[in-house]
């Protein structure tokens, strides 16, 4: 393996001492970073732009397993915020004005209910044949780049770091987290995603079930 930091320039070695005074926004779902703030990784959207390394990483953790292991939690704690953005970036009803309701009564409310339980029954037949539909495993995304191997997890995002153990006894923190994101960088490039057939079938089934229900308070409230 050749050292990375004769292809490009190391950032310079960072302490993280504004990560102590809590002024480092770890708080953003953009970044993510291990529970002794010792790596942190910088997200815009699902790409890794920044990874930084405590410069006395060594002193906290003691051994190279334990940096890598740093990484991993960093990893996780980034698949896990990543998700929760996904889920709030759900389309918005806000505006959707439903005029062509009827005014609420018996027979009105019971037609919406067999409305509402007639796509309940669609959707339920979408996620049962979307859980019986083969589909061939994604191959893990494994990058050796000089010194540092990344492996992503099956939606693309980094979940493992490890190192070249003679490499990294030598490495200055900067150069480590330059390394790192290289290699993250190289391997989001050659990512290629993979969708379940029926994915779109079942988010139109979501977006119309929470039509639905919208609808439905709308009808109760006198909302036209």
């Amino acid at each position: 393996m050749h050292n990375l930091a004769e292809d490009f320039p190391a950032p310079d070695s960072w302490s993280g001492q504004d990560a102590e005074g809590g002024s480092d926004d770890v708080g953003s779902p953009a970044i993510a970073r291990d529970s002794r703030r010792t790596v942190w990784l910088v997200y815009d959207g699902a790409r890794v732009v920044d990874v930084r390394v405590n410069a006395n990483w060594h002193a906290r953790l003691g051994s190279v397993a334990r940096l890598e292991a740093a990484f991993q939690e960093a990893c996780a704690a980034g698949m896990l915020q990543l998700d929760a953005v996904a889920a709030d970036d759900a389309p918005s009803l806000e505006g959707i004005v439903f005029d062509t309701l009827p005014e609420l009564g018996p027979a009105a409310l019971d037609a919406y209910l067999r409305m509402m339980d007639d796509h309940e029954r669609a959707w339920q037949e979408a996620l049962d044949a979307a859980a019986t539909t083969r589909l061939d495993a994604a191959p893990a995304v494994r990058v050796v780049d000089g010194p540092v191997a990344v492996t992503l997890n099956p939606g693309g995002l980094p979940s493992s770091v490890q190192f070249e153990p003679r490499w990294i006894v030598a490495a200055q923190p900067g150069t480590i987290a330059a390394s790192v994101l290289h290699a993250i960088t190289q391997a989001q490039a050659q990512f290629e995603p993979t969708e379940h057939p029926l994915e779109d079938t079942l988010r139109a089934h979501e977006l119309r079930h929470r039509v639905l229900l919208e609808g439905l308070r709308a009808l109760i409230a006198g909302r036209r």
